[in-house]
C-alpha cells in the first residue's frame, strides 16, 4: 500500500507550489515508511485496515468484526491470505503481506483515494481516503458493498502531526 499511497503524493504535489513544498518533506518522509508489522494481540487503526482488507478478499467470515483487535479470526485470516498468495503462512502481517496487499490496490479517479480490489470477494471492496494538511496527514478506510456502495465499517487508520 505504499507504492498506492506515495502516487497520492505525486499527485497531490502538482496542485499549487505550496503543496510541492509540503508533500515533498514531511508527507513524503512519512510515505516511505512501511505500514507496521501486526501480530496476535496488536490493535488499532492499522488493524482495522487489515481486516477490511481481509474482508475485502474474501475472509469476512474467519475475520469477524472489523474491530481494531488482532486475535484469533484475524490471525486465521492472515493465515489463509498468506497461503493463497504463495507467502509463508505465519498469520504475522509484515512487509510481505502489505506489499502483496499493495498488488491490489489502485486509484478510484478521487483526488487522494485508493480502492483495494480483491478477486477473492466479489461482495466488498476497501476504498482508502488520505488527506494532507499543512499540520497533519490522516488516512482513513470505508469497507463497502461493491454493488452499491453502502459503508460496513469505516474508520482512521492514522492521524500524524507535523512538527
Amino acid at each position: 500500500m505504499k507504492k498506492a499511497f506515495s502516487k497520492v503524493l505525486l499527485l497531490a504535489s502538482s496542485i499549487s507550489l505550496s503543496s510541492i513544498i509540503f508533500l515533498g518533506t514531511a508527507a513524503d518522509a512519512l510515505f516511505r515508511e512501511e505500514f507496521p508489522t501486526l501480530r496476535s494481540g496488536s490493535s488499532g487503526g492499522y488493524v482495522r485496515a487489515l481486516q477490511a482488507n481481509l474482508w475485502s478478499s474474501g475472509y469476512q467470515s474467519t475475520v469477524g468484526t472489523v474491530d481494531g483487535s488482532y486475535g484469533s479470526g484475524t490471525t486465521n485470516a492472515v493465515k489463509a491470505f498468506q497461503s493463497r498468495e504463495g507467502l509463508t503462512s505465519d498469520g504475522v502481517a509484515g512487509s510481505g503481506t502489505w506489499s502483496r496487499m499493495d498488488t491490489y490496490v489502485m486509484p478510484t479517479g478521487g483526488y487522494g483515494q485508493y480502492r483495494y480490489l480483491h478477486p477473492g470477494s466479489t461482495t466488498y471492496e476497501t476504498i482508502y481516503s488520505y488527506y494532507a494538511t499543512n499540520v497533519d496527514v490522516t488516512m482513513s478506510y470505508y469497507l463497502q458493498y461493491r454493488s452499491n456502495g453502502n459503508v460496513v465499517s469505516s474508520g482512521l487508520v492514522f492521524q500524524r502531526w507535523f512538527n
